[in-house]
């Protein structure tokens, strides 16, 4: 290695030193609630679960029921809950001053604070079971109220629908009562449908209220995101949120079912077991880049070129540049992608430490690798 290499390699890491290392935020579960209580417990008052600012409110007719709903892919813990009688409701508020405070505004007009800061995201999935009565109203929503109005505040509703038996979305954010012309189908199951079906939902945030809100359906838990196809999307309007409500209707079944609520700031966060795409510079496929991927790299500067360095070794160009070294460009992947080691671990290495790592790094003894 030359000293001119050397001398690059470090200009390189004080710049990204000098640059205070800005990545974006590591990936986190926001809000999770499983329903982890004892059987046959109400769940008004139950305050488990995190990212909540206070306990469940509302209908004593909301019971928690032996053993969780499942969906292939996604894990599930504790049990679920059920309701037994018609026109309940029971809501919970979001802690916008902690766990969601990065996403949280002041609202205008109201001086409420919702979730809904501009250039945000926000992604929920959540479990529901439908019952085998025709006349129903299962439903999850997100609202922007404090007061729990369901005719005037729903920013996202998730139901089977009282006369069709079908799932869909609505929104009253106009101000009116969810109307059947408002009310959007993703299928039309039977009305014997009671099936544990899957809701995830992005809300885009956007300048001047203008969010978007796209809703999958039944998509695999496990698979490649990429390959997910938007069943609905719900535009121009101010999707800002402070909690949830559960609520049915004019039920005749106490057979409706909800669990494993999740909300994240990215769809691996609610879907944990999706396959993440491959992070460039993250060289021993842990998720993040961070000091341990840069040591692999120095490690394998500039081999022999007779030897084809891939990427588990640092070479993160191979495919791009059909280079079978380690070099200048893949330090240059690296440290463009750099996010530090997970949250709950090791903190990330203080400017300093990092600087001293690369230079270090340079003049330790490279390993030789075959394939």
């Amino acid at each position: 290695m030359s000293n001119h290499t050397a001398k690059a390699i470090t200009a390189v890491l004080a710049t990204a030193v000098l640059a205070g290392m800005a990545q974006p935020a590591q990936a986190t579960l926001l809000a999770y609630e499983g329903f982890d209580y004892a059987a046959e417990e109400n769940l008004n008052a139950q305050n488990g679960g995190t990212g909540w600012a206070g306990a469940w409110s509302g209908s004593a007719d909301y019971t928690i029921r032996t053993g969780g709903l499942s969906y292939d892919g996604l894990p599930s813990t504790g049990n679920s809950l059920m309701v037994s009688g018609p026109w309940r409701t029971i809501g919970r508020t979001f802690d916008v001053a902690g766990a969601f405070s990065d996403y949280a505004v002041v609202q205008a007009g109201s001086g409420d604070t919702v979730i809904g800061k501009d250039d945000t995201s926000i992604w929920i999935s959540v479990l529901l079971r439908g019952t085998t009565g025709r006349h129903q109203g299962l439903t999850i929503q997100l609202r922007d109220d404090y007061y729990w109005n369901f005719h005037t505040d729903t920013i996202l509703g998730v139901n089977k629908n009282t006369s069709f038996g079908t799932w869909g979305v609505f929104h009253s954010s106009d101000g009116l009562s969810p109307q059947p012309g408002q009310y959007q189908l993703l299928d039309s199951p039977s009305a014997q449908d009671t099936v544990t079906r899957l809701f995830l939902v992005e809300v885009i945030f956007g300048a001047n209220d203008e969010d978007t809100v796209n809703v999958y359906f039944d998509e695999d838990a496990a698979g490649d995101p990429a390959t997910y196809v938007v069943d609905l999307t719900i535009g121009g309007y101010d999707a800002s949120f402070y909690g949830t409500l559960l609520r049915v209707g004019d039920t005749r079944s106490p057979d409706f079912a909800w669990d494993e609520i999740r909300l994240g700031d990215t769809v691996f966060d609610v879907l944990p077991n999706t396959i993440a795409p491959t992070l460039p510079g993250d060289a021993n496929g842990s998720g993040f880049v961070d000091d341990t991927d840069l040591a692999i790299l120095l490690g394998n500067w500039e081999q022999d070129p007779s030897i084809i360095s891939t990427w588990e070794f640092g070479n993160f160009t191979e495919g791009s540049l059909g280079d079978t070294d380690v070099d200048d460009n893949d330090l240059a992947v690296l440290l463009g992608n750099w996010t530090g080691p997970p949250p709950a671990g090791a903190a990330v290495p203080e400017p300093a430490t990092l600087v001293l790592l690369g230079l270090g790094g340079l003049t330790v003894l490279r390993r030789r690798r075959k394939l």
